[in-house]
């Protein structure tokens, strides 16, 4: 098993709280883990379910901890250099989109993930925007800690000029199991005709597959936004024709 997914230790979580000036009290809010739980694994009385380990570990991490694996040294953990915040959320069950406002390392981010990813990580399909609500928060941890992370790869290609950052399937394979079947098929250079007055021309320029329909860009030739949204080829193909 990777050290760096091992469940954390119990000191591990004394620590962390230490480092972060937390109570119990604050990681059970954080983390919607029982104090009696964080409690008994803390004094080694009994240890959690791996889920119920990974849920004080993200609240832990998205507060500001981060944990270091035993390597020869010893598993300790340490403050991070920043931690993502929420500023406001925002779903729409129609476009199958959640989006967030994160602010993180002085910058605000807009997060946006496909609504397709919280029926996966809860093995369910919610039917209501407020039943995906109720996820986004259930799973706050897990997303902020996963966006800090997109937001941090060397290059910085995770991040538009506008501070979008787009969580994919492949972000939260470890939590929504098998890959679905992909069911779109763009690609990236593609040059298309609006078929709807006054029939713009226009190319794909971003795509991104959550497993069941891509996220796509498609922009003139002077980067004007035309169209942007979760699809599917056939969705898509009502509006547009290959040029």
């Amino acid at each position: 098993m990777d050290q760096s997914k091992m469940p954390i230790q119990s000191s591990q979580c004394r620590a962390a709280r230490a480092l972060l000036g937390w109570s119990q009290d604050d990681l059970e809010v954080s983390a919607r883990v029982s104090k009696k739980t964080i409690a008994d694994f803390e004094r080694n009385a009994n240890i959690p379910y791996d889920k119920t380990l990974r849920e004080i570990q993200f609240a832990l991490e998205a507060g500001g901890v981060q944990f270091i694996p035993e390597n020869g040294g010893g598993a300790g953990v340490r403050l991070k250099v920043a931690a993502p915040r929420l500023l406001r959320r925002r779903v729409s069950r129609f476009d199958r989109m959640a989006t967030m406002a994160v602010a993180y390392k002085d910058r605000e981010f807009q997060l946006r993930l496909s609504t397709n990813i919280l029926d996966d990580i809860d093995r369910t399909n919610h039917g209501s925007d407020a039943d995906f609500e109720k996820s986004m928060d259930d799973h706050l941890n897990l997303i902020l800690i996963t966006a800090a992370a997109a937001i941090d790869t060397p290059d910085g290609h995770r991040v538009d000029d506008n501070g979008v950052v787009l969580l994919t399937n492949d972000d939260f394979d470890e939590y929504t199991g098998p890959r679905r079947r992909l069911s779109a098929r763009f690609v990236v250079g593609q040059r298309f005709i609006g078929k709807s007055p006054p029939h713009r021309r226009a190319e794909i320029v971003q795509i991104a597959d959550d497993g069941r329909k891509a996220w796509v860009d498609v922009r003139t030739s002077d980067g004007l936004l035309i169209d942007s949204a979760w699809v599917t080829f056939a969705q898509f193909n009502q509006h547009w024709s290959l040029a």
